[in-house]
């Protein structure tokens, strides 16, 4: 018999909201969204909580970002039965955002996984998948940082949480620019070609088997 179907959430930034096209328009179909494609690959369903231009921290913008807004974002979506887990995919705009400090991110990355694991959910979390111009370190008002510095604070912070970690570094789409529409976002190929390698690595991980 066939393991019953788990609810995860899944919250991301625009990666996760949108399917983009080449002029930078989100497409009206969400078929090829990764979250769409993982149930058609897993035995479970996929509850998208992802904006685009979402981030972890709050970055000098008061009451924004996911930790800032977790118990309505989150724990406002889990209704009367908590999700199995949840997959936290955020920080391409931690990044990218000159306001957010080394110690807002990894404080509210901290945060934000301690918060899941209190209502009861496993979590899994996502470095950043491969970026155009990541090799372009960004001042930030602490320092100047590279998007690998952040995805090394999000393994860390992981691990010392005992939660997963899946490094999109590793996925078929980096160093393809035909998945991009440009330097950071993926279309409707690159999310087809990104969601088995989520599934493989969550199984690998222990879940949706």
């Amino acid at each position: 018999m066939a393991n019953a179907v788990e609810r995860w959430f899944y919250l991301g930034d625009s990666n996760a909201a949108s399917v983009w096209t080449a002029d930078g328009e989100p497409l009206a179909s969400a078929m090829d969204l990764v979250v769409s494609q993982i149930p058609l690959l897993a035995n479970v369903t996929i509850q998208n909580l992802s904006s685009p231009g979402f981030r972890v921290s709050q970055g000098g913008l008061s009451g924004f970002g996911a930790y800032a807004n977790r118990a309505g974002l989150i724990g406002g979506a889990i209704g009367l039965v908590p999700p199995a887990g949840i997959i936290i995919d955020l920080e391409v705009n931690d990044w990218a955002t000159a306001a957010v400090t080394g110690a807002e991110f990894t404080s509210n990355y901290d945060g934000l996984i301690k918060f899941c694991h209190s209502m009861g959910m496993k979590v899994v979390c996502i470095c950043a998948a491969w970026h155009q111009m990541e090799n372009d370190p960004i001042q930030h008002a602490d320092a100047r940082y590279s998007l690998q510095t952040f995805r090394d604070w999000t393994k860390s912070i992981a691990q010392a949480n005992g939660a997963g970690f899946i490094d999109a570094t590793e996925s078929p789409i980096t160093n393809h620019p035909e998945y991009y529409c440009d330097p950071v976002h993926r279309n409707g190929a690159g999310a087809r070609v990104h969601a088995p390698f989520i599934v493989e690595r969550m199984r690998a991980l222990g879940h949706w088997l």
